[in-house]
């Protein structure tokens, strides 16, 4: 068990949460409460995955060249330079365990026009090719996602398969097996005994009868 920290108590304890040794000299380490220290894990709570990582990286690079276009040119030259067409995004699917999901992720850019207007500024321009990165990754990081929930959505039911198979379907199977081989075995005796009976001469099988 842990070692709890009792705020209450001031006697060996200061404003700094360290408790001094009565015999040393020194300092121990700090009360390792989780509030204290700041590594504070909630209910629920998840480190973000690789993908997601990137993503949101490129995600705020973006926003900083777009905040510097916006602070060189203005708001009114964001509304100007957008164009009519949007980036396209395709995903191609294949099959993996008898799943189909996401496999290839394919990101179109923004096709400019020669009517399009120009950007007011460089930083506009560098911003332009951040969110297309951004998209290009969320899209990446969507579809492994995806992938990654119906795999273990499958792997979730051939688990349950595989026990419903092992503590209901194979002993009952089991126990029909053994009562067909004890039946075909009782039939087998009984033809046997019934094939002794007719190769017997007749006084024979009168003693044998009573024999058995």
């Amino acid at each position: 068990m842990g070692r709890r920290c009792d705020q209450g108590q001031s006697s060996d304890v200061p404003a700094t949460g360290v408790r001094r040794h009565p015999r040393a000299g020194r300092e121990p380490n700090p009360c390792p409460c989780p509030a204290r220290s700041g590594r504070l894990d909630l209910p629920g709570s998840r480190r973000p995955q690789p993908g997601e990582r990137l993503w949101t990286s490129r995600l705020r690079e973006a926003g900083k060249w777009l905040l510097r276009g916006m602070l060189l040119s203005g708001e009114q030259a964001l509304a100007q330079g957008t164009t009519a067409d949007r980036a396209t995004v395709t995903i191609a699917y294949t099959t993996t365990m008898g799943v189909r999901h996401p496999a290839d992720v394919t990101c179109k850019p923004t096709a400019h026009s020669p009517d399009d207007p120009t950007p007011r500024n460089s930083a506009l321009v560098q911003a332009e090719a951040a969110y297309h990165d951004v998209v290009r990754t969320a899209a990446e990081y969507a579809s492994a996602r995806e992938t990654t929930r119906l795999v273990a959505a499958e792997i979730r039911r051939t688990r349950q398969r595989v026990r419903t198979l092992r503590h209901h379907r194979i002993p009952r199977l089991s126990g029909e097996l053994a009562a067909a081989e004890q039946s075909l075995e009782q039939t087998e005796h009984e033809g046997s005994v019934r094939r002794r009976w007719a190769s017997a001469p007749a006084g024979a099988a009168g003693t044998g009868s009573s024999r058995i």
